[in-house]
């Protein structure tokens, strides 16, 4: 059958005969939710047409490292880099469906080959705390979506492709303590409303195409590293910034 799954064709063994609950599949006697082994196994599926694929025969629950709670994902990453310097990538586009990835906390897809629009249905992970997506080929610009992630302490999108301004709806997540959007092409200006991000530590913004003034309202903030260079900045640095109780750097 030219249209058959992975699964169909044996790559690996599913038992739906066993006591797991509806909606979850029975893998080597532990029970993993069906709709979070759909999308992992989209990802491999997504990526076999690259120099460095997953193996097309391998289990979905052996993607790169994984955390699972009471048969759901928690925890996924897939990364060439530390700690797993994987020998295989990720490539093509994160499904919409990563959206069924409803108890995920942690995510990081790093040194992959993936690429195309990051997907509005992130936004819907409404328990991430952790997004990593750097050093990828994601282009198009930063879903406002992200705004509704309000768990969230760490956002890296570094290293990538993508435009636009950076979204308002950011500076709403009032417990980010880690906001990298280095080496991308961002433009526009930071927005004033940085202010209310009274919780993060390091905000990296360099190597982008952002214009206009330094906002004086990031003087407000608690930072530790604050990064603007080889942007289009303009205007006087605020002298509030030597006002900073924990700038290092």
């Amino acid at each position: 059958d030219p249209d058959g799954t992975r699964a169909d064709m044996g790559a690996y063994y599913y038992d739906q005969s066993s006591l797991c609950d509806e909606g979850y599949t029975d893998i080597n006697g532990e029970c993993y939710y069906q709709a979070d082994l759909d999308v992992l196994e989209l990802l491999i599926d997504n990526s076999q047409g690259t120099e460095n694929p997953p193996p097309f025969d391998l289990s979905p629950i052996e993607l790169g490292e994984q955390v699972w709670e009471d048969g759901r994902l928690v925890e996924f990453i897939c990364t060439t880099y530390y700690p797993l310097n994987l020998d295989y990538e990720l490539s093509g586009e994160i499904p919409s469906s990563i959206d069924n990835l409803t108890e995920l906390t942690h995510l990081k897809l790093v040194g992959n080959s993936l690429g195309g629009e990051i997907p509005p249905e992130i936004g819907n992970l409404s328990n991430l705390t952790y997004l990593y997506l750097g050093i990828d080929s994601f282009s198009g610009e930063i879903p406002a979506e992200i705004g509704n992630l309000m768990k969230l302490t760490d956002l890296n999108l570094s290293t990538n492709d993508l435009t636009g301004a950076i979204p308002i709806e950011i500076t709403g997540l009032i417990d980010l303590n880690h906001l990298f959007l280095f080496s991308n092409e961002l433009s526009g200006w930071i927005p004033s409303e940085i202010e209310n991000l009274q919780n993060m530590w390091y905000l990296d913004v360099r190597e982008n195409d952002l214009t206009g003034e330094i906002p004086p309202e990031i003087c407000n903030l608690n930072l530790v590293g604050l990064f603007l260079n080889n942007n289009q900045l303009s205007g006087e640095i605020p002298p509030e910034i030597g006002n900073l109780p924990y700038l290092k750097s």
